[in-house]
């Protein structure tokens, strides 16, 4: 045995590794200043189960492409780290809400302020839409352009499939998904020719 599969499985533990701290860095974040340390560590540890569940099950199941699982760790890891900032933040670490007299008032559900975990589910709906809406907007924008007349392979009637990338700073990077960016430095004065033809 030559030994690759052996590296490549200390590689994939490196990665699965570094993407559980990463989950839960960016579930702990919302409620950074706001949990004591024990909330914190439990927050940290159900995002990182619960981003393992989206990166290994979910991922596989929708056949979405992630190549660096940036939705699976950060879409569900501070998704779900918005939610218990709601239930876990005290006054105690962080005095935010004061009544009219400038007392100190519950911070969070366990301290039996329901209304902030109300505000951290509306916020996690809108930022859900905001970011949902309008990535599948900009894919869409983006399945049109690559539908454009200009730089089609002869007689498919489709864009090439190789040599497919977006111009990032004057290089081209090749796309890998459905709604992959399309446009290389040659295709890009095919394509601008076309459009001005139209």
């Amino acid at each position: 045995m030559d030994g690759s599969g052996v590296d490549s499985q200390r590689q994939a533990e490196r990665t699965g590794g570094i993407s559980g701290a990463v989950a839960g860095l960016v579930a702990i974040t919302p409620a950074a200043g706001f949990v004591q340390p024990m909330a914190a560590f439990a927050i940290g540890l159900i995002a990182g189960v619960s981003c393992y569940a989206m990166i290994a099950k979910v991922k596989a199941t929708l056949g979405y492409d992630d190549l660096l699982d940036a939705f699976g760790v950060h879409g569900a890891g501070g998704r779900w780290g918005r939610c218990p900032t709601g239930i876990f933040a005290v006054s105690a670490v962080n005095p935010i809400f004061k009544d009219a007299q400038g007392n100190v008032s519950a911070s969070g559900l366990l301290e039996g302020n329901s209304h902030q975990l109300l505000n951290q589910l509306a916020g996690v709906a809108i930022a859900w839409a905001l970011g949902d809406v309008g990535g599948l907007e900009a894919g869409g924008c983006n399945h049109r352009i690559a539908n454009c007349r200009g730089g089609r392979s002869a007689g498919t009637g489709s864009l090439p499939t190789r040599g497919r990338g977006i111009l990032l700073g004057g290089v081209g990077v090749e796309g890998r998904g459905r709604f992959s960016a399309i446009l290389t430095l040659g295709q890009r004065e095919e394509r601008r020719q076309d459009l001005t033809t139209l």
